[in-house]
């Protein structure tokens, strides 16, 4: 009994924490023009359900068990009621107070009963049931209406830093409604006039002038001693900051411009479902607008990609983007990424870049790799859907936060299916029999293969204009330990495997020909056997790549073969990595040339323009890779 009740207890302080998120972003409790309301929130698979109203000006938040009857939800907001007159009461002098008796019986007479269509809900009723749309409580002589689940804003955030020329993205939590659906509001501070008691100081020119500017309806008032044009007055003279917002922006994503360098930006975001409204949440920039640092390289890519792809044809973008999980610690900006600064490096800098960047080249195919989860939630696919991509994710196994993602053109292509695998856990096929039987003369390479948590995403979808033209895209992240090789061989080995069953599945069903593209971070090289092997069909059993790790892990080759016709659509590149100490082409796009071919390759940035800030990654790039674009044509 003891155990039972603190496992109740552990249940309902983690549901309270969701609560809590949702009660602050719910409130205030009466929107103006309706009438009181008590929020409900009732989610599918929870145990209990919340109540949220305002009595007395003071917020009451009650959780309870769905399936407990009615009666005892009304008594204990009877009681909360209750507590709350008698700490009114004894705030009340003496003088005007009736007898110590009269006042509790006062108190005690709390009236409460919950109506739908006038008739009193039969107090026997379940929580779950009785809490309805539409119904009445009654406290009192106060009436509420019961709004179950109402859309909620439970988090608004913005990047710590902003850039002109850099569309800012907010990051948004929401319940009971999508982020597409609900409204935003963009302000612009103007914060040039700084009040000095009868004069105003220009922030931005150091300029001081008498009168002030035209003011908004919506201003607030704050302390700020960050700008430098005030060091120079006495801090004495200096009141507050009259701080007026302008309407900028009435989309979700807002691209500063350089008139707005040196302000700070606000964003009201209104949850909408339908009809429903839920309570407006909003939130002001930490740091004001700074300029970029300049032309980004992929800008001048840009160029090549400003329209969408022809007729025909459709554009790729295959980039590892650096999941945040390896860019934020101490090894990366020790050791791996030294000459590049820590607050380049953070997540908050370069999701802005990113993000720029795989906007500017309109794909239709978008593979990625290193996704954090959270970036991809709360970031990517919001940000990306406004430009007609929807978003696939698919983290690696055994709980790792980061995988990959494959983005398609909504107007372009739909999905059919998905048929991601973990190579690991594909070794076990009987396809793969020969494969495991191979590495099993190895215990030490088979135990080092299986604990990879490498996956391969694999998404099949439709042209929309050709529906008979259906294009199966594999994106995948082989394992990166330079001294691997061998394994890597068997995990591309595996993968085309996976490829080649499912596009002879397609035959065999009727369901048509499906045409293969191949996309990711191989951590290969075009003279590695994984390349020779994805390329040529075909691998001997004493290729070098099989000894990459010494005796211990040579299970002593065996060659390998497939029947895909793939061909690099991206040749004669230099690299796609480069860091301190290595460079190579470790990215790569291949289809295949039966049914697909290449008609254009967006070029890559110059060495000069890499090397300019020692390497990858730097300000001007935000990862230590960079994207391969090109246009694939229907054969």
């Amino acid at each position: 009994m003891v155990l039972q009740h603190i496992l109740t207890l552990t249940r309902r302080r983690n549901v309270l924490k969701v609560v809590s998120d949702w009660y602050n972003s719910i409130y205030p409790s009466k929107m103006p023009g309706q009438m009181e309301r008590v929020t409900v929130r009732c989610v599918e698979g929870d145990e209990f359900l919340t109540l949220s109203f305002v009595y007395g000006n003071k917020h009451s938040n009650l959780l309870r068990s769905k399936t407990e009857i009615l009666e005892k939800s009304l008594d204990r907001i009877k009681a909360n009621v209750t507590k709350l007159a008698r700490k009114g009461n004894k705030k009340v002098k003496k003088t005007k107070l009736d007898s110590e008796g009269t006042q509790n019986r006062d108190v005690d007479e709390v009236k409460c009963t919950l109506l739908r269509n006038g008739i009193e809900v039969d107090k026997t009723e379940l929580n779950k049931n009785a809490w309805i749309e539409g119904t009445l409580l009654q406290i009192q002589d106060r009436t509420y209406e019961v709004c179950k689940n109402v859309p909620a804003v439970l988090s608004l955030k913005l990047p710590g830093r902003l850039m002109v020329g850099c569309p800012l993205y907010p990051r948004v939590s929401v319940e009971f409604t999508e982020h597409e659906n609900c409204s935003y509001v963009w302000y612009q501070s103007n914060t040039a006039q700084l009040s000095l008691g009868s004069k105003s100081l220009n922030s931005h020119s150091g300029v001081t002038s008498q009168g002030g500017s035209n003011q908004s309806n919506n201003n607030e008032v704050a302390m700020d001693v960050g700008c430098t044009a005030m060091e120079t007055e006495p801090t004495a003279k200096i009141k507050a900051i009259e701080c007026q917002w302008a309407e900028v922006c009435r989309e979700p994503i807002l691209t500063p411009s350089a008139e707005m360098l040196g302000s700070k930006l606000k964003l009201e975001c209104i949850p909408r479902n339908g009809q429903r409204q839920g309570v407006p949440k909003e939130v002001v920039s930490a740091s004001r607008v700074t300029m970029s640092p300049g032309v980004f390289p992929f800008e001048k890519r840009h160029v090549f990609t400003k329209g969408r792809a022809d007729d025909g044809c459709f554009r790729v973008v295959c980039y590892n983007i650096l999941a945040d999980m390896y860019a934020d610690s101490d090894f990366s900006r020790d050791v791996l990424y030294p000459y590049c600064p820590a607050d380049v490096l953070d997540i908050d800098y370069r999701e802005q870049i990113i993000l720029k960047e795989l906007t500017g080249y309109n794909c239709d195919i978008l593979c990625l790799q290193e996704v954090g989860k959270k970036f991809f939630e709360q970031s990517l696919q919001p940000s990306l859907l406004n430009s007609g991509l929807i978003g696939l994710l698919q983290c690696k196994d055994r709980q790792v936060p980061e995988g990959e993602a494959i983005f398609y053109h909504a107007d372009k292509f739909k999905l059919v299916e998905e048929h991601n695998i973990v190579l690991s856990e594909e070794l076990e096929k009987p396809y793969n029999s020969d494969l495991l039987e191979g590495i099993s003369r190895s215990p030490a390479m088979l135990k080092r293969f299986k604990e990879q948590a490498t996956i391969c995403q694999v998404a099949v979808v439709e042209h929309i204009a050709q529906p008979t033209q259906k294009l199966c895209v594999a994106n995948t992240h082989l394992y990166f330990h330079p001294r691997a090789a061998h394994i890597r061989l068997v995990q591309a080995a595996i993968l085309i495997r996976h490829l080649e069953e499912l596009k002879q599945s397609y035959v065999a069903e009727g369901k048509g020909d499906l045409s293969v593209m191949l996309c990711g971070d191989l951590n290969s090289n075009p003279s590695s056997a994984v390349y020779e092997y994805i390329a040529n069909k075909t691998i001997p059993h004493n290729s070098v790549d099989w000894y990459t790790s010494g005796k211990q892990e040579f299970c002593g080759g065996f060659p390998l073969q497939h029947s895909l016709e793939l061909t690099d659509a991206c040749k004669d590149i230099k690299y796609t990595n480069f860091v301190a100490g290595f460079s190579g082409k470790l990215d790569h796009v291949f289809i295949q040339s039966s049914q697909l071919g290449l008609e254009c390759m967006v070029p890559m940035p110059t060495h000069e323009e890499v090397t300019k800030h020692v390497a990858l990654p730097n300000e001007v790039f935000p990862s230590d890779h960079m994207a391969l674009v090109c246009d694939i044509r229907w054969r």
